[in-house]
């Protein structure tokens, strides 16, 4: 008579993965992230959302450089000249503190 076999229980998805090593895991999120991309064109943001919770969205780097781009564009050109000079020349910034009370100062200047 030949032996029985029978099959292991399925594990759900997320029991699987937190059944994972945390290396293992890390894999499976990349994974899963690159899938997402690919399913959403990765031009957008990515909502991340349960039965009954948002867990907030992935930023694909396309949609993160695109929405960088829009920002900046709207930084006026004697700051974004100010950052641009500081990136360039970085023994010669100030701390974040004072470069942040010379910002104040001038919008105070200005009415800001």
């Amino acid at each position: 008579m030949p032996a029985t076999v029978t099959a292991p229980e399925r594990l759900s998805p997320a029991e699987y993965v937190r059944n994972l090593s945390p290396e293992d895991q890390g894999v499976a999120l990349v994974a899963l992230l690159k899938e997402a991309i690919r399913v959403h064109g990765g031009n957008g943001i990515i909502p991340i959302v349960t039965d009954d919770e948002s867990l907030g969205y992935y930023v694909p780097p396309n949609a993160a450089a695109e929405r960088l781009r829009a920002v900046i564009g709207i930084v006026p050109p004697d700051r974004a000249a100010t950052t641009r000079q500081a990136l360039r020349t970085p023994g010669d910034s100030v701390t974040l503190e004072d470069y942040l009370a010379g910002m104040e100062a001038e919008d105070a200047a200005e009415g800001r």
